[in-house]
């Protein structure tokens, strides 16, 4: 109870207060909090003579309005945090019994000797925008704004801009950047004590508080403030490192055990992927022994068998054991499912018959390829167990292992990380071979729990423009690989448009078209010129008679938000749009629009819309 109840307060105290060890994070809300330079206060020269009592004071001055802005990343409390890497940091219980050994102390461990260091990154997906919100927000600001200026009798404020692509930009530089963490030995003077280390990334909110002024001035210059209505709003999410681990004790201590006496000198196997420390796949001391205890022998890439021998009792390997081979020249396999074997016949009394052995039926295991370029094992190739170096292997192999349903997928994804496979590498030796659509949300699955910066470089260059455009079920896997592709590549999304935008709405059905909408809305969210192009290009390709469906499924609602808080030809370009899909329910919003608009064409558009 103890521990638990201090496992629970590390818990809570690194979710009050990881922001402030986070340099990473402390930099961007520093850069988010800084005045917009470009419209502080947005002003587009409209004055109003302003003579009325107001709030019990009269006036004879001149009115006007201003808008200013206030950025910050706030805590998303309702949003769960997501592990993006694990470690283990163990004080080895050697066994047996010494002197006046009464409880658990330290002096029969073997100390953790594994470097914990890790380089993570600082931030991964963020999504500016989600679908319809860009939409709300800017109805919001420009309700508000008419409210006032109605009540008030004044001229409302005609331009204002939230910027928002300068601050996704800020976010966008500093998820590229890496923290440093080094927790140091979690395992230290915790007798007998596995400690597993949890690093989880936590959801913030992009916030920004709007606040409306009407400010007075009479004839002497002098300035008061008379009115001032805030709204705060969402812009998007972020998920930011946590870079305190979340630490889970587990105690296994030997001392009170007796080693069988069949296995004298050698250590006693109660799980085959843990014992003597944890011992990694480059340092077999504690395996070397096990050929007549474990026997396991490969079949193919998707399964290998797993005996006890003369193992007398039982035996267990957790997914992300690694299976070495003898050979050295056939592939490493990882397991990907839970196994515990014990003697079916005789089960624990069969280690209490000095000398008695009883083989058990080999059990046939799931496992996963990890080097893709070495030969398949097969019945001849003997692999004996150990413990993965890359704990990002393990932790994929845990996360197939959870899965309700196993396919070529989950080797796609293993591939992604050990391999760092493109999908044309993969296709030409996975059959059958999962679409480009699979391979984009497997790429996104194996990036977020990357640690090695090198890796992740290599999934951002394997994600083209090519794979963005191949259909999928994943709106975050969409939004995240059209910022991969804008950030490298922008200019190739104008020409994957161009080449795939008839087959992307050549599928009626509802998946076909939901992907359609995800695509869509990702390339006009994004702030890069190109990726709006691209996005336009698509909608050139939208036939007819399948706008209403697109629609219903959220395909406008980036457009219809750029009507709000895109630039003046963002606005013209998205209610042309709206004017050759024929979209006449915006009554209220085009109302709203062409009463503030500065633009004679925008005007114009937006009350035929309206009418």
């Amino acid at each position: 109870m103890r521990r638990l109840l201090t496992t629970l307060l590390l818990v809570l105290a690194s979710i009050s207060c990881f922001a402030e060890g986070n340099s990473v994070f402390e930099k961007l809300n520093t850069e988010l909090g800084k005045e917009d330079k470009d419209y502080p206060n947005q002003w587009d020269g409209r004055e109003s003579v302003f003579k009325k009592k107001y709030n019990g004071k009269d006036y004879d001055a001149i009115a006007r309005m201003e808008i200013t802005y206030s950025w910050s990343l706030k805590p998303k409390y309702n949003g769960e945090p997501e592990d993006i890497a694990e470690d283990k940091c163990t004080s080895a219980c050697q066994g047996g019994k010494h002197k006046e050994h009464k409880e658990c102390d330290t002096s029969c461990d073997k100390a953790c000797t594994v470097d914990h260091k890790k380089e993570l990154k600082a931030m991964s997906h963020f999504a500016p925008i989600g679908r319809g919100q860009g939409r709300a927000n800017g109805r919001q600001i420009r309700e508000k704004v008419t409210a006032i200026a109605k009540d008030m009798d004044i001229e409302a404020i005609a331009y204002w801009n939230l910027g928002t692509s300068d601050k996704v930009a800020e976010i966008q530089k500093a998820m590229k950047e890496k923290i440093k963490v080094d927790p140091g030995h979690p395992s230290k003077d915790k007798p007998c004590t596995s400690v597993a280390m949890r690093y989880v990334e936590r959801p913030y909110t992009l916030n920004v508080q709007v606040n409306i002024s009407v400010i007075v001035r009479d004839v002497t210059g002098k300035k008061e403030t008379i009115r001032s209505d805030e709204i705060n709003l969402n812009c998007g999410s972020v998920y930011v490192t946590d870079p305190t681990p979340l630490l889970t004790d587990t105690v296994n201590c030997l001392c009170k055990e007796e080693k069988p006496k069949t296995a004298t000198g050698l250590p006693r196997i109660w799980d085959g992927s843990t014992y003597d420390g944890f011992l990694a796949d480059n340092s077999l001391e504690g395996y070397n022994h096990l050929s007549g205890y474990v026997n396991i022998t490969g079949q193919n890439m998707n399964y290998c068998t797993v005996g006890l021998g003369e193992m007398t009792q039982l035996c267990e390997f957790p997914a992300g054991t690694i299976f070495v081979p003898d050979d050295g020249s056939s592939q490493r396999m990882v397991l990907s499912q839970d196994v515990f074997m014990t003697n079916p016949r005789w089960g624990p009394l069969a280690s209490m018959i000095p000398g008695f052995t009883q083989d058990s039926p080999p059990m046939k295991v799931r496992v996963l390829c990890t080097q893709m370029g070495l030969h398949e094992p097969s019945s001849r190739t003997h692999f004996r167990p150990a413990v993965s170096v890359d704990p990002v292997v393990a932790q994929l192999a845990r996360m197939t292992a959870a899965s309700h349903f196993h396919g070529p997928w989950d080797q796609m994804r293993m591939w992604i990380h050990t391999d760092r496979a493109s999908y044309d590498q993969i296709k030409t030796r996975l059959i059958p071979c999962p679409g480009g659509g699979r391979y984009r949300e497997l790429a996104e699955d194996v990036y977020k729990v990357e640690t090695d910066p090198a890796a992740s470089a290599a999934i951002e260059k394997n994600i083209t423009a090519d794979i963005l455009f191949q259909p999928g079920t994943r709106e975050d896997a969409v939004y995240w690989a059209a910022e991969m592709v804008a950030s490298r590549d922008p200019g190739s999304l104008i020409n994957a448009a161009r080449q795939y935008g008839d087959a992307v709405f050549q599928n009626p059905d509802t998946d076909y078209v939901q992907f359609a909408a995800y695509l869509t809305n990702a390339l006009l969210a994004n702030p890069q010129k190109e990726s709006h192009e691209a996005g336009f290009i698509l909608l050139d390709h939208l036939p007819k008679a399948m706008v209403e469906q697109f629609r219903s499924l959220g395909g406008l609602d980036q457009l219809e938000a750029m009507v709000f808080e895109g630039t003046e030809a963002d606005e013209l370009k998205a209610l042309q749009y709206f004017q050759k899909f024929g979209i006449g329910d915006l009554k209220d919003s085009m109302a709203a629009l062409a009463a503030t608009t500065k633009s004679e064409k925008i005007k114009a558009l937006a009350l035929q819309l309206g009418s």
